[in-house]
């Protein structure tokens, strides 16, 4: 015997009594009753309510960064050369920083037995980044000032005091590296010269911190009054750290300085010295001796 569905479903009893599961009990009535009225009492007038402001935030939320971000790019004025050099001169630096990583790891696997790297190797790779420097020499007003930055950076790296190096450090690569910086730095300062000094209240000056110490280490006491294994590594580890945020940080001045005569030739002039000790010459002599003359002095010490 078959039966059809009259399209009511009986309820489950419960203790004898049917239980109805969408009826509400009175009292939880009154407790919506009771939210709802707060709902309404902390709702201002003219309020939208809660759910139509979210979607209404979320709607206009990209639209309104966007409308800033082209706000800020209005008011900086910057054209379409400009913004390109700008972003040149970065893709230069990073392509000088991936070198510059490439022969430190090199450096640190050679020891007593195994020469890789030496000093002059970094002057021959910072000099192969030149035609970079006079492709961004003529893009936009800025392009020569983007271009000598860069060749100072290049300057900055292009020697290191390489630990373990048992290769002698000479030959004429390194020479005729110097001299082909030396040439094409020469060549912006002159072009920058000639340009319009900069005018207006001076920018505040980027704070370069001292050379690396020893004394700028902190690893603790020295109970031998020499630093232990463990000390040296923590002090190489941080000597790079502190490397790398000193060369931001004239990076960072560079491009800021107004003065920028005064600063390349006391950062040349620092770092001439430092090639000196390595029993190298021919650093940027032909630059520094043409910055002395824009400056009015005659010689490092005056």
């Amino acid at each position: 015997m078959s039966y059809r569905s009259s399209g009511i479903t009986a309820s489950p009893k419960i203790g004898g009594l049917k239980s109805n599961a969408t009826k509400q009990s009175p009292k939880d009535n009154a407790q919506k009753r009771k939210r709802k009225s707060q709902t309404d009492m902390d709702t201002k007038p003219g309020d939208a309510p809660a759910t139509q402001t979210a979607k209404k935030q979320k709607s206009t939320g990209k639209s309104l960064v966007a409308k800033t971000q082209k706000a800020l790019v209005s008011k900086l004025k910057i054209s379409p050369v400009e913004k390109a050099a700008i972003q040149n001169y970065r893709a230069t630096i990073n392509k000088v920083d991936d070198r510059l990583q490439a022969l430190d790891k090199k450096s640190k696997v050679q020891g007593p037995n195994l020469s890789v790297v030496t000093s002059s190797d970094y002057t021959i790779a910072m000099a192969k980044f030149i035609p970079d420097v006079q492709k961004l020499t003529n893009m936009g007003k800025d392009g020569a000032a983007w271009a000598f930055n860069v060749l100072l950076y290049m300057a900055e790296h292009s020697y290191r005091d390489v630990e373990g190096s048992t290769e002698p450090d000479v030959g004429g690569g390194p020479k005729e590296s110097f001299e082909a910086m030396d040439a094409a730095l020469l060549g912006l300062i002159e072009k920058r010269h000639q340009q319009p000094r900069a005018t207006g209240d001076p920018v505040e000056v980027t704070f370069v911190r001292n050379k690396w110490t020893d004394a700028d280490a902190d690893v603790g006491e020295f109970k031998t009054g020499q630093p232990n294994k463990q000390q040296r590594s923590q002090m190489a580890a941080q000597k790079l750290q502190w490397m790398k945020c000193r060369s931001d940080e004239m990076r960072e001045r560079r491009d800021k300085v107004q003065d920028w005569a005064a600063n390349a030739l006391e950062e040349l002039v620092d770092q001439r010295d430092c090639v000196a000790s390595l029993e190298r010459d021919g650093f940027f002599v032909k630059s520094i001796a043409r910055l002395e003359e824009l400056r009015g002095v005659t010689g490092v010490g005056e």
